[in-house]
């Protein structure tokens, strides 16, 4: 008798885990990604609410957020609101390997001698910047993997 009241409690235990597996999936929904529409144009757009590398505003005008799915008529067209959203200058957002958005990486400088990255306030308007430092060139719009980040703002001549 005690052997098959182990089997039948090995037994329950393994269906009610089968039934955990097989349940799991068909009673997790989907998270509903809120969407922006602009009726005028009949368009719809996957609404991104920013993270540490972009800070989401104000929809331009003629765009509104709703909740749901992309209204019957509308094309959903895959870019990012229209001045939704702005760069945030952060230094993780302008590294090499980052897997998230891109940041605001216009100001960033290296210094290739020290393996060092910075930020200027305003690379526009700096007309010299301190001796071993230099502009991103085109292409290296990042900072390198091997590079570290200087916390402080770096100064430079102004125009």
């Amino acid at each position: 008798m005690k052997n098959h009241n182990g089997r039948f409690l090995v037994q329950s235990f393994f269906l009610f885990f089968l039934l955990l597996l097989i349940e799991g999936p068909v009673m997790a929904t989907q998270a509903m990604i809120p969407i922006s529409v602009n009726d005028e144009k009949k368009q719809c757009t996957g609404f991104f609410g920013g993270d540490e590398c972009s800070t989401c505003g104000v929809l331009p005008e003629g765009w509104r957020d709703i909740k749901g799915a992309c209204p019957e008529g509308y094309a959903m067209v895959y870019f990012e609101t229209p001045g939704r959203c702005k760069p945030e200058k952060n230094f993780l957002c302008c590294s090499s390997g980052h897997s998230g958005s891109r940041g605001d990486c216009e100001d960033m400088v290296l210094n290739k001698e020290a393996k060092r990255c910075a930020f200027v306030e305003d690379i526009t308007q700096c007309s010299a910047l301190p001796v071993g430092w230099t502009k991103a060139e085109d292409g290296v719009d990042l900072c390198p993997v091997e590079y570290k980040w200087q916390e402080e703002l770096l100064s430079c001549s102004l125009l």
